[in-house]
């Protein structure tokens, strides 16, 4: 049971903010540099991928994805992009002070309409492959009817690198009403659009360092379909602290050396769950 005073806080503490993301669509891009703290946390991530380099290419043709920051704080080869159970950021303490950043924390906030907890912190790398299944297919996430996760872009990537790519909110809503509980599965592009017209389809291509912070309950979204290379994504997910659809969603235990001691109302509020 969740005290009705905290609730309270978290909703006090949220607001607007003038570059938020709209409900209407789901969505918005961020250019590389907005957030103050992702240049020294995408640098560790870069520099966990580039210390595994040669293993990580034997793994072409075996997996489809790698996981870094496991627990103690291995890189593991994985089938899929499900929850890590447990994470381990003590080698790198800087990813957690950009999951805790004040502006990121804000723009979530302001979102979800309360200060939401960190739900996971994971960096994977997407390997060159030609499966198209599972996540490769068009999804919602589960876990809540909102949330709000921050990608960031640990590498170039082009239409070539298998992008992250997704339906705005108002357009997934049409696939939602017209397919009904069909929806709720894995989709297959002739399902979603026999709805929506192709051009609706929007990429996450850029350069090192842009984020897209997005709606992954309301936006219909697919990843990593036939990369030619490796390509490395920094992920933050943020959920209400009640859920509504999955009570019982578990969250990553992580490991960190955040010193709870110096944090902001709003940062100990967000890592409640997992720090």
């Amino acid at each position: 049971m969740i005290h009705p005073l905290d609730c309270l806080q978290r909703r006090s503490l949220a607001g607007p903010i003038a570059d938020g993301v709209p409900r209407q669509t789901g969505y918005r891009f961020y250019e590389a540099g907005r957030f103050a703290s992702a240049e020294a946390a995408l640098a560790e991530c870069r520099a966990a991928y580039e210390a595994v380099e040669p293993w990580a290419e034997e793994q072409v043709g075996q997996h489809t994805y790698i996981r870094f920051f496991c627990r103690d704080g291995r890189a593991e080869p994985i089938a899929g992009t499900e929850e890590l159970e447990e994470c381990d950021f003590t080698s790198a303490p800087s990813v957690m002070r950009l999951a805790l950043d004040p502006e990121v924390l804000a723009l979530a906030s302001a979102y979800l309409g309360e200060v939401p907890v960190l739900a996971n912190v994971q960096l994977y790398a997407s390997l060159p492959n030609d499966t198209g299944v599972g996540p490769q297919l068009y999804h919602w996430d589960k876990g809540d009817d909102a949330q709000m996760k921050f990608l960031f872009l640990v590498g170039d990537c082009g239409d070539d690198g298998g992008p992250f790519t997704f339906l705005p909110a108002d357009s997934s809503a049409k696939v939602k009403r017209s397919l009904g509980a069909k929806s709720w599965g894995r989709m297959s592009d002739e399902e979603v659009f026999s709805v929506v017209e192709r051009s609706s389809q929007v990429r996450f291509t850029g350069k090192f360092g842009d984020c897209l912070a997005i709606d992954s309950s309301a936006c219909l979204h697919f990843g990593s379909r036939s990369p030619s290379r490796p390509r490395l994504l920094l992920e933050l997910q943020y959920m209400a602290r009640q859920m509504i659809l999955e009570p019982a969603f578990a969250f990553s235990r992580v490991r960190h050396t955040v010193d709870r001691e110096v944090l902001t109302p709003e940062q100990r509020l967000a890592g409640a769950l997992i720090l």
